[in-house]
């Protein structure tokens, strides 16, 4: 991980590190239980809208003999993460599992992220319902906050 860290920019580093968040929940005996020995799933990054073909999803291989391989489902990658060992397990909640290297997807590094400058807050508010919302904060200034706090990266509750 040093790698990535020391070259690439902050956007780059938040879509290489939502490829390594599973959607679904998976502990050792369900990585040993894989119907037809691999399956494909769906990862934090398939949720950003900038995942084209496979690159949001990661796939599973149970090679038997206690060996799981990982990597991106992306064309052109390869299985070259393996399970280690699992950390901590909530069943059916969360499962953090040791891998020996990181998934990094043919195309992560290169993958768009859009910028503050490249959002439209207000009218993604809107398209989500959340109209009243939006006119409170264009009426009481804040919007301006919003937006300079943007590029920091931003959670918005909207009641």
């Amino acid at each position: 991980m040093s790698s990535l860290v020391g070259s690439h920019p902050l956007s780059v580093i938040k879509n290489a590190l939502s490829l390594l968040v599973l959607l679904d929940y998976y502990d050792t005996s369900k990585l040993h239980d894989i119907s037809k020995g691999t399956t494909l799933t769906t990862t934090l990054y398939y949720t950003t809208g900038n995942a084209l073909n496979d690159l949001g999803f990661i796939n599973i291989t149970d090679l038997k003999g206690s060996k799981v391989s990982f990597g991106s489902a992306a064309t052109g990658s390869k299985l070259d993460s393996t399970y280690t060992k699992s950390v901590k397990q909530i069943p059916y909640n969360i499962s953090i599992l040791e891998i020996g290297a990181p998934i990094i997807a043919h195309g992560i590094l290169t993958a768009p992220t859009p910028s503050a400058a490249d959002v439209n807050d207000t009218a993604l508010l809107e398209k989500h319902g959340c109209k009243p919302f939006v006119l409170l904060i264009q009426s009481s200034r804040v919007l301006k906050v919003y937006q300079s706090a943007m590029a920091k990266g931003l959670t918005v509750f909207a009641p």
